[in-house]
């Protein structure tokens, strides 16, 4: 989690981002192939940051239902989020590009 669970609409809390980068240290060194996923506060700033970080799946509610083209939305998530994301993280091509959970 990446905010306090409870409602939507909180913002997004940094102080999560170096758990972000410990998990995916891990799975580099490790040579292991999980999903490293951040729900909460997660827009298009955010997820690119978590991105570059790490995180490989998105949870995003407020974010994206609040735009009028929910497809349009996703699709700009998932362009920042590539575009962010480092493939040095991922330990081989069996992990997948990056999710967006709606």
């Amino acid at each position: 989690m990446t905010v306090n669970p409870g409602f939507g609409g909180q913002p997004f809390i940094y102080e999560t981002l170096p758990k972000i980068q410990q998990a995916a240290a891990w799975r580099r060194e490790r040579n292991l192939r999980y999903h490293i996923g951040v729900d909460g506060g997660v827009d298009f700033k955010t997820a690119a940051e978590c991105a570059r970080d790490g995180a490989d799946t998105f949870i995003s509610g407020t974010t994206l239902f609040g735009q009028k083209n929910l497809g349009a939305a996703v699709r700009k998530m998932r362009k920042a989020t590539e575009l962010a994301r480092p493939t040095a993280l991922l330990p081989d091509s069996k992990v997948s590009k990056p999710e967006v959970v709606r």
